[in-house]
């Protein structure tokens, strides 16, 4: 998620410069319906980011801690009692740039793997 929000915020910025920019010739051109799917760009964009803060927010809030294999942690987990021996790391240990050098690393030697077989 750490590249999300900066995605939304610029689908959301280049969205509404374009309607800005493009809006009087958009209606001139195409008539006012094509404002109504321009706006509605812009508000699926606003959704996407409403969206993608909303999670960032909750997990902050809560202090969400998630499996590295795994997406989803049940409520023991997150008490402090994990259900396996996986090891438990924080999202912002997620966000690492070691961490995304070495799942880079193991898909790589994934990928030897399968072309040798």
């Amino acid at each position: 998620m750490n590249r999300t929000a900066p995605f939304a915020v610029g689908s959301l910025v280049g969205t509404v410069v374009f309607v800005w920019l493009a809006g009087p010739i958009l209606e001139a051109r195409f008539g006012a319906e094509s404002l109504l799917v321009a706006y509605g760009g812009i508000s699926v964009s606003a959704a996407t980011i409403t969206y993608v803060l909303a999670r960032r927010v909750g997990s902050w809030i809560h202090g969400r801690t998630v499996l590295v294999d795994s997406e989803t942690v049940s409520e023991t987990a997150r008490a402090g009692a994990p259900e396996s021996e996986e090891r438990l790391a924080t999202l912002d240990e997620l966000d690492d740039p070691e961490v995304e050098r070495e799942v880079t690393r193991l898909k790589s030697e994934l990928s030897a793997i399968d072309e040798n077989e």
